[in-house]
């Protein structure tokens, strides 16, 4: 006898199937959790990131003025957050399960997550300020051509593309690539689970959430449920098609992994490594012995026994 979370695959290209009231009051209750998350990250993006001048990111800063990279970086994590609470308040709040609208608010913000991890990933200042730089370009263009479109005054083009060539020569930027389109999200979002080594499968969730945001069929029966059943004969079901809490908690929960880790990668990279212990070690940092066999680093005024 087959139970009612027993699949049918009757009619060709579908999969109908159905949760019992038990299984999703689970789901709903793990995503209960993911959600109350994503309230505190909202209240937290209301604050701007504070960005001390000697750390990373303030030293990123210094080089990409006025494209200031930590503007970016807190640009895209209140994207990622906004795109999140959305998903909050549908599920939340206004108690409204969508069949395909989670999916594409949850896609946005694993990109958005992902491209801000890419932004900081490595610990140099230069590396950080030419990343941030790549996607100013691309801003720019994309500007460029809807301010073209719309017949908009020139005159903030003309100024963002005049600096930002007075930065390529003052700081050598020329054979960097700062106009090369930057990676894609896929290798962003890669790169990003590489790194840091997610137990969820980011890219994965967000290919199957693009899916749903581009009306692709072979998703359904994975994110969607129906309860209904095939005569066999008509080619048609009727029924209700509804989305699968089960399904949107692994696309939230993939998600909130990104997020929640590029708001650590971004309080790190805010402040001076003296200050997280990263100084003591970075391998360039040499330990000099003054006296007394005291090991203390070269930036702090030791001299060499």
């Amino acid at each position: 006898m087959k139970s009612e979370n027993d699949a049918s695959t009757n009619s060709w290209g579908s999969l109908l199937r159905s949760r019992t009231q038990t299984e999703a009051a689970r789901h709903y209750q793990d995503l209960s959790y993911f959600l109350e998350k994503v309230e505190s990250w909202h209240r937290k993006i209301s604050v701007p990131l504070e960005v001390h001048p000697e750390s990373t990111l303030g030293l990123a800063n210094q080089i990409s003025e006025p494209f200031q990279a930590s503007h970016t970086l807190s640009y895209l994590r209140l994207t990622a957050v906004d795109h999140l609470h959305a998903v909050r308040t549908l599920l939340a709040e206004a108690k409204s399960q969508h069949i395909f609208a989670p999916y594409s608010l949850l896609r946005s913000s694993i990109e958005n997550a992902a491209v801000g991890l890419w932004l900081v990933k490595d610990s140099s200042a230069r590396s950080i300020a030419i990343r941030s730089l790549k996607l100013e370009w691309a801003n720019h263009c994309d500007r460029k051509n809807a301010y073209e479109a719309i017949g908009a005054p020139s005159d903030e083009i003309d100024d963002r593309e005049h600096r930002f060539k007075s930065l390529e020569e003052q700081y050598g930027m020329k054979k960097e690539g700062l106009r090369a389109r930057p990676p894609g999200f896929r290798k962003m979002i890669d790169e990003a689970s590489e790194t840091y080594g997610f137990k969820t499968e980011p890219t994965l969730m967000w290919q199957i959430c693009s899916a749903a945001t581009h009306g692709r069929t072979w998703i359904s029966g994975l994110l969607t449920m129906m309860d209904a059943e095939d005569d066999g004969e008509s080619k048609v079901i009727s029924g209700e098609l509804t989305s699968d809490e089960q399904g949107i908690l692994f696309a939230l929960v993939a998600a909130c992994e990104l997020i929640e880790r590029l708001f650590q990668v971004a309080r790190l990279r805010s402040v001076p490594e003296r200050h997280t212990g990263a100084a003591f070690t970075r391998q360039e940092r040499k330990l000099l012995k003054p006296n007394l066999n005291l090991l203390v680093p070269a930036w702090m005024g030791g001299s060499e026994a």
